[in-house]
């Protein structure tokens, strides 16, 4: 099966998308910041046939357009990919997000639960403190551009040390990670709400505000929670748990926290699973 590239057009401008598959259920992803929706381009083939799998880039990162004020929550990326759905007449889905998309899907799903069928959260945490916070600073800060080319190599550099990219590292995979990065490095008309970390902090800056434990308990869906073996933010893996009505957990081999392409063939293989 060949994926398929396409946009949606929004009240805030066009959403990109992937898509592979066909069936009346649909699966919907999102993804980490600051990739996009082709960070699942090796992934969405291992799934089983018989469904709809659809990949959205999050508005503002990737070939997704930026939105005509930066946002400063998650219902409001949320909403961008209810939009999305809406131009591509999709009612009910199930959902999947990966850490930022993770958030957003949270947000989504608490918002708007009757469209969700079944939700799984990869790697969800409750960001929303000044010190946690601090760590999305440090970790997504604006690169200004130098005349000789050399915030390239930073960011080149800056992207190799970002996991998830598999053991050996996927160079296809580090490279999209690149261009996605250097899409998103750029401060121009968000410096005042998202400081140093300019377009690329869109999305931790959202979920740094998001009051996570006030909104997962309107999540009705039967949902997933997967955190890896040794994730740091699996410490929060058993209130997920209390709080969402329909929710099951799993803790996958990782060093660190877990991302699909650590191991692609058990991440697909446990969405088959629950998704069956």
């Amino acid at each position: 099966m060949n994926i398929l590239r396409g946009f949606a057009y929004t009240k805030h401008g066009n959403m990109e998308y992937r898509e592979i598959g066909q069936g009346d259920q649909v699966v919907v992803f999102l993804h980490p910041t600051p990739s996009s929706s082709a960070f699942y381009d090796e992934l969405l083939p291992l799934l089983d046939e018989g469904k709809r799998y659809i990949a959205i880039t999050t508005m503002g990162y990737g070939q997704s357009d930026r939105p005509p004020q930066p946002y400063a929550t998650l219902e409001e990326f949320a909403q961008a990919v209810i939009w999305t759905l809406d131009e591509l007449n999709i009612d009910k889905f199930s959902l999947f997000g990966a850490h930022t998309g993770s958030q957003i899907a949270m947000a989504l799903a608490a918002k708007w639960p009757n469209r969700i069928e079944k939700l799984i959260l990869e790697e969800p945490f409750n960001w929303n403190n000044p010190r946690r916070r601090a760590v999305h600073e440090a970790i997504h800060k604006y690169v200004p551009e130098s005349s000789d080319g050399s915030h390239l190599i930073t960011l080149w550099k800056k992207t190799k040390d970002f996991p998830g990219l598999g053991e050996p590292p996927n160079e296809k995979h580090h490279l999209q990670l690149f261009i996605d990065q250097l899409i998103s490095n750029s401060n121009e008309g968000c410096e005042e709400l998202y400081g140093d970390m300019g377009w690329e902090g869109a999305g931790p800056f959202a979920m740094c505000t998001f009051d996570t434990w006030e909104a997962v308990p309107k999540i009705s869906a039967d949902t997933l929670i997967i955190h890896g073996t040794t994730s740091e933010l699996a410490r929060s893996h058993e209130k997920f748990l209390d709080l969402i009505p329909n929710a099951t957990g799993i803790r996958l081999p990782s060093e660190g926290n877990f991302l699909p392409h650590d191991a692609p063939g058990l991440w697909a293989k446990e969405l088959n699973n629950f998704l069956n």
